[in-house]
């Protein structure tokens, strides 16, 4: 009987550990990186994001091996700004033709 729970034990420690997935990695390259902190810029910035945060931001760099990777190299980034002033209604208007 022992071993019966013991077996169980392992059988549902095994079903929670294949269902629990690893965060995703994502790595975003920015030419310019505008972290409201300095006053000027971060060039060439890397940026790791696992899951949902943003878990460093680094001059320079290689992306970890298996992260996926968004190149914004010719682009600036400004992480967790948000376009607080918009009119998404009047978009849908001008293509629409109105």
């Amino acid at each position: 009987m022992r071993r019966q729970v013991g077996i169980f034990a392992l059988v549902i420690a095994a079903c929670f550990s294949v269902g629990a997935q690893t965060p995703r990695l994502t790595a975003i390259r920015a030419g310019k990186l505008n972290d409201m902190k300095g006053d000027q810029p971060i060039s060439n910035a890397m940026i790791l994001i696992e899951g949902s945060k943003i878990v460093s931001v680094t001059a320079g760099g290689a992306p970890p091996p298996g992260a996926d990777v968004i190149d914004l190299s010719h682009a600036t980034v400004l992480p967790g700004f948000t376009d607080a002033h918009a009119h998404p209604a009047a978009r849908r208007l001008d293509r629409a033709g109105l």
